[in-house]
Parts: structure tokens; C-alpha cells; sequence
């Protein structure tokens, strides 16, 4: 096999129908962010790093589509939101702690699909 092949069998872009998927964890990190900013110290020092990790690998797929560590980051941070989201309920009212386990769903989903969309065919 030749470098020229090798380099042919790896994806490189983001295929253009998954470009959009991007929003899904911008958005939910963006949300997590905002209710973090409402809470006390304790709960914005606890849910700064899931509210980033979101936000941050959402920014990444767009700026560096390709690299399939991002997908892992992004799968971590939202399985870390969503076990968050339980003890959250005590903090929370129900329907913003729904509405941040939907986005860290969502996020995952997009994950799992960005992840598909990179395999070679």
C-alpha cells in the first residue's frame, strides 16, 4: 500500500449532511453554561466542566472536522451531564433540569452520528 493510497482511505472532511450536527452540543453547552451561571460557586464549579466540554467539542467539530477525538470528548461530557441531571432535580426545577438532559442527549446522539460519518466506507 502507498502513502498516496493510505492518505486516500482516511476521511479527512466531515461529510456536508453531518455539518449541521455541530449545533446540537453549541447549543446544549451553551445551556448548561447559562444555568450554571445562575447557581451558587458549588453548583457553577460543578457543572462548568460539562457545560464546556459541550460547548467546546461542539466548536471543535466545526473548526477541526475530522479528528475523532473530538467525538470521544463529546460523548464523555454529555454521559457525564446526563448522570448529572438526576441530583440536578434537587437543585433545579424539573423542566431545566429536562431541558439540559435533552441537550446532553441530543449531543451524544450527534456524537454517535458524527462517529459513523467518519468511518471509511
Amino acid at each position: 500500500m502507498t502513502s498516496g493510497e493510505i492518505l486516500e482511505s482516511e476521511p479527512t472532511r466531515t461529510p456536508g449532511h453531518l455539518r449541521w450536527l455541530s449545533v446540537i452540543p453549541i447549543a446544549a453547552g451553551s445551556m448548561w453554561l447559562l444555568q450554571a451561571a445562575e447557581l451558587s460557586l458549588v453548583g457553577f464549579v460543578l457543572l462548568l466542566p460539562i457545560g464546556g466540554g459541550l460547548l467546546a467539542s461542539g466548536l471543535a467539530q466545526v473548526l477541526w472536522a475530522g479528528d475523532l477525538r473530538i467525538n470521544q470528548t463529546l460523548a464523555v461530557s454529555s454521559l457525564i451531564g446526563l448522570l448529572a441531571c438526576l441530583p440536578l432535580i434537587i437543585w433545579l426545577d424539573l423542566w431545566s433540569t429536562f431541558w439540559l438532559a435533552a441537550g446532553a442527549a441530543g449531543s451524544l446522539l450527534s456524537a454517535g452520528a458524527d462517529a459513523v460519518g467518519h468511518e471509511p466506507t
